[in-house]
């Protein structure tokens, strides 16, 4: 009995070794699960880093091409304007020299209205003094002084 005894207790001693063997071996695969798991949301951590990256510099790449194309666009505007902007001071300077010709062509007119006038009033004498004969030489004078006018 004694010997039972003695390799009872050997084997609970066994079995106590054995226990703290697996305990120790628990505790070594629960820090070790739990350094993974750090490793694990350092990665994730990373990884989620990385797209925010790529994904910040996709917009930033998007937004230069919009500035590009916006400055594109600018620029045709812009020479467009350029284009407008010489087409309207041509047409200002044709309106400039459109009145100067209007305002010569009235007094081009004003004048032959005038040496009409003038016309018709000598006809009309020469006529007065063929119809009444009296005063013919009056007449003649008055038409050489409005002839030595114009």
């Amino acid at each position: 009995m004694d010997n039972k005894i003695t390799a009872m207790e050997s084997k609970i001693s066994q079995l106590e070794e054995q226990n703290k063997e697996l305990q120790r071996q628990v505790d070594y695969n629960r820090n070790k699960e739990a350094a993974l798991q750090k490793v694990l949301c350092n990665y994730d951590n990373f990884l989620k880093k990385v797209i925010m990256e790529k994904n910040v510099v996709c917009d930033h790449e998007q937004t230069i091409v919009h500035l590009a194309n916006l400055e594109s666009a600018f620029n045709e505007l812009l020479q467009k304007y350029e284009k407008a902007k010489v087409v309207v001071q041509g047409f200002q300077q044709n309106e400039t020299l459109l009145k100067k010709q209007v305002t010569d062509y009235e007094e081009i007119l004003e004048s032959l209205r005038v040496k009409f006038a003038t016309y018709k009033s000598l006809s009309d004498d020469s006529l007065n003094c063929v119809n009444h004969k009296k005063g013919c030489d009056d007449c003649k004078g008055k038409r050489k002084r409005l002839l030595t006018s114009f």
